[in-house]
């Protein structure tokens, strides 16, 4: 009987040790994945990052401002002892290209986003849309996300502007007003990023711009199928000249 209860407990323990060799351990060491930048910071801080990130006049301004932000989620995931997905643990730099002017650290500040103060419904690609005297648009680009979504809901929208410098350094906040030939104002909005997508009617019309007080304008032919392209650009600032 003795035999018998020790060739038991050898087997048990045989098990016991196999199991534990394929049991990984390390997951339970491990700490908790933040999956997003809410879970680190308030509504209002990241308000105040998105609306820092508008109103930066340069390429360079901005990076500073995610550089310092990227810093802030860092110390923050730290402190909760979480960690952070790679998106949001490896700070990239800003974009002037095509691929749009990336943040990374798992923000949008696209105009539905917390803290900027927009109404707006939820449209394809998760982009809000917004409304302006009956005219639906959305604007955005500030994120190589926001871009991507912006691409693909393109066909939809008859005029689709882009904003930048001479250079080919993106802007954002710039004030668009679209009128009749007879000089009514059918449209009017600000951009929170580089493009901005209008669902204008079929007509002609003349399009302005304005960023930091200087304008630009041109007429714009709306056909009935289909849609046009509009670059807008400005000077680019030259260094030390302020403003």
């Amino acid at each position: 009987m003795h035999t018998l209860s020790s060739g038991l407990l050898k087997v048990a323990l045989c098990a016991i040790a196999c199991l534990a060799l394929d049991f990984p351990f390390e997951t339970l060491a491990q700490p908790p994945r933040a999956s997003s930048a809410a879970q680190l910071t308030t509504a209002a801080e990241r308000a105040d990052f998105c609306t820092q990130m508008r109103e930066a006049a340069t390429p360079a301004e901005r990076q500073a401002i995610a550089q310092k932000w990227h810093e802030t989620m860092i110390a923050r995931a730290a402190e909760q002892g979480v960690e952070l997905p790679p998106g949001m643990r490896d700070h990239q730099p800003m974009m002037g290209d095509g691929s749009g002017m990336h943040m990374g650290m798992g923000m949008n500040c696209g105009p539905g986003a917390a803290g900027t103060g927009k109404s707006s419904s939820s449209g394809a690609a998760g982009l809000p849309v917004a409304q302006n005297r009956g005219i639906a648009y959305v604007t955005g680009g500030v994120g190589q996300d926001e871009v991507a979504a912006m691409r693909s809901v393109a066909s939809g929208y008859s005029m689709r502007a882009r904003f930048s410098t001479s250079t080919g350094e993106f802007v954002s906040g710039v004030s668009v007003r679209l009128s009749q030939a007879d000089g009514k104002l059918i449209f009017a909005a600000t951009s929170d990023g580089p493009y901005l997508y209008a669902q204008v009617p079929p007509g002609h019309y003349r399009l302005s711009a304005t960023l930091n007080g200087v304008e630009r304008s041109r007429r714009v032919d709306i056909p009935p199928r289909g849609g046009v392209n509009v670059a807008m650009m400005w000077p680019a600032e030259r260094p030390g000249s302020g403003g």
